[in-house]
């Protein structure tokens, strides 16, 4: 769980209370291999940060592919995880999830705690602007998918390069696809050239972390250098990489961390959570040419086994609403201002914001992408944004989304994005 006071996110994907719950449950329908699986993420997360932080505190910062001039540590690190800390507290916690369940759970979340602590001072300035113009950047792609060998270093061995040949490996190509197809959405919709706006990808590693005798990673996650997808156990998640959204998602978290560089606590995390929720919809919703009304809005929604009881990981339209499940717990978004606290897990107040967004969509009607995803880009690359750096309010960022709107479509569009706001209780 992220928590409050700490300079620096370190989260994934799967909230930590997720994996947590399945730690803890008794279900005995779920076998010991899921819990230990959930245990050993935990406790994977917990060895990576220790080695992450000895390599950034050592003076020897990695670089982002394709800007080997600017380090990536000057950027705000922020280590974000798909599954939200709650889920994995309720693993932890379940008695329907065997022992080994309940403490790879337990150890994810020690993990998470651990590296915020350690890393906060690391945050540093981010990227500077660049054009949004699509015909004035050119695109650059330099994607290099990595297979981590089931093991915990990264990156692992070289798998697949740029412009290489399909492999025998789903997740390699899967990764190397997703990965692809989110870099040419934000050049081809907003003019981004790639992550840090420089032409630089991300280095991507799949079969993260699975131990020998132990089942898949159960996470995915972005580390201020590179992101890594794991295997899942396949009890209780499937392979992250085989979900388009899981990669935008984790991709979004670095165009964030290069251009607003919003942190991860209080209401900042619950945004910066958020936007990669929203423009991870939008990257599907593009690539499957869906309009606003025709999408699912859901977010992880192929990381489930068939027992899953739930639609997915989050619910973009009705946050809350995603997931009841015996052993991964129930959805705990909130998606009104009136329900918000800072104690509350950024996994889950980002379900404020989210609520907004889609309400905006559908007020536009249409391809999402087009005005209401061009409000939240351009509020996204604002200076404004940068300025308000770690003390930013939802209030903040609803504010520019008007003016925003107002500047780009007129004052009927900034009317839709106000009613969104005032909507979720954000403004009034």
């Amino acid at each position: 769980m992220c928590n409050q006071h700490q300079s620096e996110a370190i989260c994934h994907f799967v909230p930590a209370y997720i994996l947590q719950n399945i730690v803890d449950s008794k279900s005995e329908a779920l076998p010991d291999e899921a819990r230990r699986a959930a245990r050993d993420t935990l406790s994977a997360d917990q060895d990576f940060r220790e080695r992450r932080v000895q390599a950034l505190t050592s003076g020897e910062a990695p670089t982002v592919p394709g800007d080997s001039d600017v380090p990536a540590a000057q950027a705000p690190i922020v280590r974000s995880g798909f599954v939200p800390p709650g889920i994995l507290e309720h693993v932890a916690q379940s008695e329907l999830a065997d022992d080994k369940t309940r403490e790879s759970a337990r150890a994810m979340l020690r993990s998470d705690a651990k590296i915020r602590e350690q890393r906060a001072a690391l945050v540093g300035p981010a990227a500077t602007d660049e054009p949004h113009d699509p015909e004035a950047v050119a695109l650059v792609l330099r994607r290099a998918i990595y297979d981590g060998g089931n093991l915990s270093p990264l990156p692992g061995t070289l798998a697949r390069a740029e412009g290489a040949a399909r492999k025998r490996d789903r997740q390699v190509n899967n990764a190397y696809d997703g990965v692809g197809i989110t870099v040419k959405f934000f050049h081809t919709v907003f003019g981004r050239n790639a992550i840090n706006g420089n032409g630089g990808t991300p280095i991507v590693t799949v079969h993260h972390n699975r131990n020998p005798g132990t089942l898949g990673y159960n996470n995915a996650f972005w580390d201020g250098v590179q992101f890594a997808l794991g295997d899942g156990d396949g009890i209780t998640f499937d392979y992250f990489a085989d979900s388009l959204d899981v990669v935008a998602h984790e991709l979004t978290h670095a165009i964030t961390q290069y251009t607003a560089g919003i942190p991860y606590w209080k209401q900042a995390g619950g945004l910066n959570e958020s936007i990669s929720d929203v423009f991870a919809a939008l990257v599907e919703q593009w690539h499957f040419n869906q309009t606003a009304a025709d999408a699912d809005w859901l977010t992880g929604q192929n990381l489930f086994p068939v027992a899953f009881k739930g639609a997915a990981l989050r619910n973009i339209a009705n946050p809350g609403t995603a997931f009841n499940d015996p052993i991964l717990g129930r959805d705990r978004q909130i998606a009104h201002y009136s329900q918000y606290s800072d104690s509350l897990d950024v996994h889950d107040t980002s379900g404020i914001p989210n609520r907004a967004f889609y309400l905006i969509a559908i007020g536009f009607g249409g391809f999402a992408w087009q005005k209401a995803g061009k409000i939240w880009y351009e509020t996204l690359t604002d200076p404004r944004v940068r300025e308000f750096g770690g003390d930013i309010t939802f209030k903040n960022w609803a504010d520019v989304t008007v003016d925003q709107a107002d500047r780009l479509f007129g004052i009927p569009a900034s009317i839709i994005v106000r009613n969104a706001w005032v909507s979720v209780g954000v403004l009034v």
